[in-house]
């Protein structure tokens, strides 16, 4: 996403938890990601290694021997890893994921001169981009997806089962195809982003094009009083005539936390013997620290 000095960029979320509609999509979509961002990765880290090695013999060698476009890495993917292309849901998709992972290692070569350059202002090592374990966030560009009617499609949707995803139309009144110009598209990118045990959808839009900016209907006459605690979570009371106190009991997440510190305890203990399962008790441990997100939100 290229940014302008006059741009307001905001991001509007949709948390995606098991058991969503969209959850084996958006999980598709990021695996798919995954497969492309390492089919990338494995071609400019050897790359890479092979510059390193023959600088190592030939201090004078020159990058631009191993160095390799944008354009060309495209079609060095097209031609070794079509396979991996086909089962994407868009051209589109494929394109960003590409362009992304390669601006990462543009992003490395330029740390890596900057520190050559001045090594006092650079003391932390550098990390060269690597692997996705097993989810990569799939961002995909303008000119795939489109707006209508409330609702966000992307184009190969019914490839990975997606269903059209509703957005506040108080936000987004105005439908966006697909290509638009830069000066009319509202929306800049959609993001799927791994989180926690489930998925974001990340809608990334620019406040200043939305035709009227969102209002929700708030009265300054009508207020309502929070007290925060530990048994009741919050009282409520409001100065609106008809309009009971609202009081949310505090036991249930105390009762949540309990749960799941008693369960990492366990589980912390059992990684910490450095047995055959340890992996396995680490993934039990991110998932029940999921589970307790989830519960909570």
């Amino acid at each position: 996403m290229s940014d302008t000095n006059d741009a307001d960029y905001r991001v509007a979320t949709t948390f995606i938890k098991p058991g969503h509609e969209n959850y084996d999509a958006c999980r598709r979509l990021c695996f798919q990601s995954r497969v492309l961002h390492n089919v990338v990765v494995y071609k400019l880290r050897h790359d890479y290694f092979a510059y390193r090695n023959a600088k190592a013999q030939d201090p004078n060698v020159n990058f631009s021997k191993f160095r390799i476009s944008k354009k060309d890495l495209e079609c060095y993917v097209k031609k070794h890893y079509a396979a991996c292309l086909q089962r994407s849901c868009s051209a589109a998709m494929a394109q960003k994921c590409v362009h992304r992972t390669y601006d990462a290692f543009q992003i490395f070569a330029k740390q890596v001169r900057a520190k050559l350059q001045a090594p006092s202002n650079n003391p932390k090592k550098i990390g060269l981009p690597g692997y996705a374990k097993k989810y990569s966030t799939c961002v995909i560009a303008p000119n795939g997806f489109r707006t209508k009617d409330g609702f966000l499609t992307i184009t190969g949707a019914e490839k990975v089962g997606l269903h059209p995803i509703p957005l506040d139309k108080r936000v987004f009144k105005d439908d966006q195809g697909f290509c638009p110009s830069s000066d009319k598209a509202i929306i800049k990118e959609v993001r799927f982003v791994p989180f926690s045990n489930g998925f974001k959808i990340e809608v990334v839009y620019d406040l200043k094009k939305v035709a009227s900016k969102p209002q929700h209907g708030l009265n300054p006459d009508l207020f309502m009083a929070l007290d925060i605690g530990l048994t009741n979570l919050v009282t409520g009371i409001t100065n609106v005539i008809g309009v009971p106190p609202i009081i949310f009991k505090g036991g249930k997440v105390k009762s949540i936390n309990q749960w799941y510190n008693k369960r990492a305890a366990k589980l912390k203990a059992a990684a910490s013997k450095k047995s055959s399962s340890a992996a396995g008790k680490n993934k039990h441990l991110k998932a029940i620290a999921g589970k307790r997100y989830w519960q909570l939100h």
